[in-house]
């Protein structure tokens, strides 16, 4: 949503980049945390509608992708050799950038993994009566391998009716 739409070749970086993470703007409050453990995503910003723009990536990117995140000011924390790490990752997250609290909005993989390395303690749901109908449409939470039993048990905490007929979830994980 907010990198370019096809990447184009990075240029070849010129000062010497150490494979740390780097925090381009310390006084930011708000964040717009992404994924990209291969280094792919390209930016012309580094901020979303106000939040700044921090990557989570592993140590297989490359010096000129870190050149480019550099030189676009966007912030990127290193979690992980080659996939990346969520617990390092969110220890990272509130060392570094003091999240104490995360609202997750990731793809159905990623939000699978949090849920799976069970570092989700809450789920909110919003339901809309409307039926989408498209083919290979992906769930909220994908978890490869998953055991032969429900991926999380859940407590329902709060259910609330929204104009429209929404109707909004929050369900306490108990189990993951």
């Amino acid at each position: 949503m907010f990198a370019a739409k096809r990447p184009g070749r990075l240029a070849r970086g010129t000062q010497p980049i150490l494979h740390q993470d780097y925090l381009a703007d310390p006084r930011a409050r708000r964040f717009a945390i992404g994924a990209d453990a291969k280094g792919v995503l390209r930016f012309t910003k580094n901020e979303v509608e106000g939040d700044h723009v921090v990557l989570l990536v592993t140590e297989q990117v490359s010096r000129d992708y870190l050149a480019h995140l550099q030189k676009a000011r966007v912030s990127y924390i290193f979690c992980g050799k080659r996939h990346l790490d969520i617990r390092v990752a969110l220890r990272k997250i509130g060392a570094q950038l003091k999240i104490r609290k995360l609202m997750l909005q990731g793809g159905g993989g990623f939000n699978g993994a949090v849920l799976k390395a069970g570092l989700v303690d809450e789920i909110s749901q919003v339901i809309v009566p409307l039926i989408d109908g498209g083919a290979g449409v992906t769930s909220v939470f994908e978890i490869a391998d998953p055991k032969p039993r429900a991926a999380a048990k859940l407590r329902m905490i709060k259910r609330r009716t929204l104009p429209g007929g929404v109707q909004w979830l929050r369900y306490r994980v108990i189990s993951a």
